[in-house]
């Protein structure tokens, strides 16, 4: 019978809770006791995805052995830099980087190196790889997580917040420190510094040319003039948001401009019959938002949306067996190839080998089919150098197979 492992929760920061970093002498001090301090840096930033406009940070937390921890305003000290330089050399440790990079770059925030602890939780075959979670499954250590979606915006912060946010940096080398461990015992140490690197120098993307396409139930508007109407009210509710600073969904929500598209209201009476209009953020904004159905129905014939656009790369994976039977196979094959190596090395498949670049190498492969082709494609589609290593010549091997079945 299984032991069960005791739990320990965490419930306080071990120096408490530290004040909030929000003036320029404060921030010099910190930035001189961090520079002091030893060893890696671990780094976390708190939004207000879902209250605010567009994804900025509203609490940046910071600890390193011989600093304790920092909790700075942002808002109130928009530049880091001075902190950035000072920690330079450091490892910073992040758990899920991708989110928070943009953030620490908007107040001049820079890891050149990183630790991912949530990357490093996928190449060692974690099921749950959320913090609390993994400080508990690696550590024995209980976070408390009550505060993840609250508006961070809030001012002034309350105490438990403020405590949770503290607590998010607290054990958090500790986690990396445990994470290195079993990567460099299972093998996988080179490959998480290599996904680490490509984290780090991935660009930003780049905006979306349509942006309105992405609004949620979009697929049930099928006539170009309703489409026009959503791309109208998008276009009038990114306005509001922006200028408001509110998040676009709390100015009206997708389901509004869905519905509000398919019918057509032409007054103000028939756009407060559709429910989704009579939010108070709504209601503010009637006339707004009738102008913006006046002006796509006003529109002439040519200037009204395509029904879609084509991307830049290969069709929807459902349509290929239409379109291209002998390409469906191909991807059918890789695909199995991917999922067998996957599960031989603990991993999730996507970590082994982006779904993407599967798609466009057998959407398009090499006129002929060879380790070196293969390899040489998989590498101008973004795959690290590991992932060629393991997955070239298996993918070679399947692909080369089919196109034998076919001669």
């Amino acid at each position: 019978m299984t032991e069960e492992r005791t739990v320990e929760p965490l419930l306080e920061p071990r120096e408490g809770i530290p004040p909030v970093i929000a003036d320029a002498a404060a921030l010099a001090e910190t930035v001189d006791r961090f520079a002091a301090g030893t060893g890696p840096v671990a780094v976390d930033a708190e939004r207000a995805s879902g209250y605010r406009y567009g994804n900025r940070a509203y609490l940046v937390q910071l600890r390193r052995a011989g600093a304790g921890t920092a909790l700075i305003d942002p808002i109130e000290c928009p530049d880091l830099s001075g902190l950035d330089r000072a920690v330079a050399d450091a490892e910073i440790v992040l758990h899920a980087a991708s989110q928070d990079l943009p953030c620490l770059l908007e107040v001049g925030f820079r890891p050149r190196r990183m630790f991912d602890t949530e990357l490093a939780g996928r190449l060692l075959g974690y099921e749950r790889v959320g913090l609390g979670t993994m400080v508990e499954t690696v550590l024995g250590l209980r976070l408390e997580k009550g505060h993840s979606a609250a508006d961070w915006s809030t001012r002034p912060l309350p105490e438990d917040w403020l405590r949770y946010a503290a607590l998010d940096v607290e054990v958090l080398v500790e986690l990396r420190d445990a994470l290195h461990e079993q990567l460099s015992e299972s093998g996988k140490l080179e490959w998480a510094r290599e996904e680490f690197a490509a984290v780090l120098a991935t660009p930003p993307p780049a905006p979306r040319s349509d942006p309105w396409r992405r609004t949620s139930g979009i697929h049930k508007v099928r006539n170009v003039r309703a489409l026009a109407i959503v791309r109208e009210l998008w276009t009038m509710r990114d306005r509001i948001a922006r200028e408001s600073d509110l998040a676009p969904g709390r100015v009206l929500p997708d389901a509004a401009i869905v519905t509000a598209a398919l019918e057509g209201p032409r007054t103000k009476k028939a756009l407060t019959e559709i429910s989704a209009f009579t939010g108070r953020s709504a209601r503010k904004h009637m006339s707004d938002w009738l102008a913006a159905v006046a002006r796509a129905r006003a529109l002439p014939d040519n200037q009204l949306p395509l029904p879609s656009t084509a991307g830049d790369g290969p069709p929807p994976p459902n349509r290929w067996a239409d379109r291209d039977p002998a390409a469906a196979k191909r991807l059918a094959a890789a695909r199995a190839m991917v999922s067998t190596l996957a599960e031989q090395h603990h991993m999730p498949t996507e970590n082994l080998l982006q779904p993407d670049a599967v798609r466009r190498l057998t959407w398009e492969p090499p006129a002929e089919i060879t380790d070196e082709s293969v390899s040489a494609r998989l590498r101008e589609l973004g795959a690290r150098e590991w992932q060629v290593t393991l997955t070239a010549h298996p993918i070679a091997k399947a692909l080369a197979k089919l196109e034998t079945r076919h001669l």
